[in-house]
């Protein structure tokens, strides 16, 4: 698992602190510790670390107090909760600030792991979404020149499987001109399902962001067959998906 730039760490128990700061290390390359939140809002309005693990109950500042600050800063930062509190109010605290995980001391280190393994994991997806998007983005002609690329089809469709915009490569491929193919639904003109597995694409990539070369068979209006490799991710903060098809 590729590790994340940094995590911020608010612990006012050293002896605990000190334990899962070892652990902690293996998931980051920098790890800041504070002692209370009013160290840690500190430490994150200077370093803006991309996660946020922290006790609930500490002098000065508690965890929540901290919390509710950063998220006024920056709603998305994902936050783990660690404490010996199993109290009904910290819980629900905790939900409205809409906080990743909940971890109860004393700490178990495998349910810890796998928290920070999915929040990570995430993490990265959408760090590279960012990097494939940008590449995508830079300009509108150079957008428009890689979509239109002939040796690739491509396509954006949004969560409902509407086509929104769809390059000369795939229309020749499905026989159709792009009046008869924009604004219909995606299912109406091609499959999206996996060549051997049967599986479908389009919730595969919906519930995983994205998805990397996958055999399909497209067949066009004269049901004639093209197979394809197909690969995609859904469009950073849209509800659109792009999809690219190499065709084999």
């Amino acid at each position: 698992m590729k590790k994340i730039d940094s995590i911020l760490y608010v612990e006012d128990e050293l002896n605990v602190q000190n334990e899962c700061s070892e652990f902690l290390e293996m998931f980051c390359t920098t790890l800041y510790l504070a002692k209370d939140g009013e160290e840690g809002l500190k430490l994150y309005k200077q370093f803006n670390p991309e996660l946020i693990v922290s006790d609930i109950k500490m002098p000065n500042m508690d965890g929540i107090e901290m919390i509710k600050k950063i998220k006024e800063l920056n709603s998305k930062t994902p936050v783990i909760f660690t404490t010996a509190f199993n109290d009904t109010n910290y819980l629900h605290d905790s939900i409205k600030l809409q906080v990743d995980g909940y971890i109860l001391k004393p700490i178990d280190l495998e349910q810890f792991e796998e928290l920070l393994i999915k929040i990570i994991y995430q993490l990265n997806l959408e760090k590279e979404q960012v990097k494939l998007k940008k590449k995508l983005d830079k300009n509108h002609d150079n957008l428009q020149a890689i979509f239109d690329f002939i040796d690739y089809g491509r396509i954006i469709i949004n969560y409902s499987s509407k086509i929104l915009k769809i390059n000369d490569s795939l229309c020749e491929t499905l026989n159709l001109n792009k009046k008869e193919i924009i604004g219909k639904k995606c299912f109406d003109i091609l499959s999206l399902k996996e060549f051997q597995s049967g599986n479908d694409i389009f919730d595969e990539i919906i519930e995983k962001r994205s998805i990397k070369k996958r055999k399909v068979t497209l067949y066009n209006s004269k049901k004639e067959r093209k197979d394809a490799l197909v690969e995609g991710f859904v469009l950073p903060n849209t509800d659109e998906i792009f999809l690219s098809f190499e065709w084999l």
